[in-house]
């Protein structure tokens, strides 16, 4: 083989991989996404446009809004979806500390539903900021 051909295939096998290296550090990440379901609790997760900021929400709604979620203590009855909002500008993840939820990681806009069928206490956290926890009671 050539010893001029020899490098420039070499030349552009190089290109080529800098140019695989500099698309997969340039392009957006997409978030992660965690389905899990307990056997009898159902798992819903929907992306949601920042023109909800404006609605009224339910009384079986939390918001995470300044780094908290609000109201940080909530007894619904069993059978109930609660639906968590974020509010803020930062993403947000709602993690059971019991592994029975976890949402995708919201961003601004986003929301989380979950449905409780079965009565318990239920603490969950912000799976980014460990700092931020919640309750949700629920009883017959």
């Amino acid at each position: 083989m050539n010893k001029r051909l020899l490098t420039l295939i070499v030349a552009i096998i190089i290109i080529i991989i800098a140019a695989v290296a500099i698309y997969s550090i340039t392009r957006p990440e997409e978030p992660v996404q965690n389905n899990q379901t307990a056997p009898v609790i159902q798992n819903i997760t929907q992306n949601e446009t920042n023109n909800q900021t404006n609605q009224t929400v339910s009384p079986n709604t939390v918001l995470i809004q300044n780094d908290r979620f609000n109201p940080q203590n909530l007894t619904v009855k069993t059978g109930t979806t609660v639906q968590w909002i974020n509010r803020d500008s930062t993403q947000h993840q709602v993690v059971s500390d019991s592994g029975t939820f976890q949402s995708p990681v919201l961003s601004n806009g986003g929301s989380y539903n979950f449905f409780f069928a079965q009565p318990g206490v239920y603490g969950y956290r912000c799976g980014i900021h460990p700092a931020e926890i919640g309750v949700i009671t629920v009883r017959d």
